[in-house]
């Protein structure tokens, strides 16, 4: 729902496939994340389940690129100690294992994808939060902590804004430099 066409493309293409965002003169390429999936992993599910949902969503979509996100401190499938019961084991190694075998899923880099196959079109993008589980994200109020920690952090803001002033105004200064006699 953060993310809205300005060109034509199919819902899947929308969902599975890189597109472009601009912002006045700025642009980046953007990847969707796929919240249902995203929370599957995060919660423990399997290769087999994940697979099947993933071939069922990508249907009709050329060169699919499914983007799940989790911070990993989700319940014990990240940190359980017992391979064959967490995400490396119970998940991870039978994903690796089908893919080397020429299975549906296989882990990419963005960057090989978008050497490979691109981006699809352009798209406006809502503002949002991606780790709210339930909740959508838009209008989320983001924590924005007490009084010292808002100073601490206009404090930092401000040290940055002088270095990145100094490091633009390096050159003309010819600071670092030295003369060659």
């Amino acid at each position: 729902e953060h993310v809205t066409p300005l060109t034509a493309m199919t819902e899947g293409e929308r969902l599975f496939r890189p597109h472009v965002a601009r912002y006045g003169d700025a642009e980046i390429i953007v990847t969707v994340r796929h919240r249902e999936l995203s929370n599957a992993l995060a919660n423990g599910t399997s290769y087999a389940t994940f697979k099947e949902e993933v071939t069922r969503l990508t249907a009709g979509v050329d060169h699919p690129l499914v983007t799940t996100c989790s911070d990993g401190e989700n319940g014990a499938w990240y940190r359980n100690l017992q391979l064959e019961s967490n995400f490396w084991g119970g998940f991870y190694g039978e994903l690796l294992e089908d893919a080397r075998s020429g299975g549906p899923v296989t882990p990419a880099y963005v960057h090989d994808y978008l050497d490979a196959f691109g981006a699809l079109g352009s798209v406006h993008i809502e503002t949002g939060a991606w780790n709210t589980e339930w909740h959508n994200g838009k209008d989320f109020s983001q924590w924005a902590g007490g009084p010292a920690q808002q100073e601490t952090l206009s404090r930092i803001r401000k040290v940055s804004d002088e270095i990145h002033r100094a490091l633009m105004e390096a050159p003309g200064r010819e600071l670092g430099r030295q003369e060659a006699e």
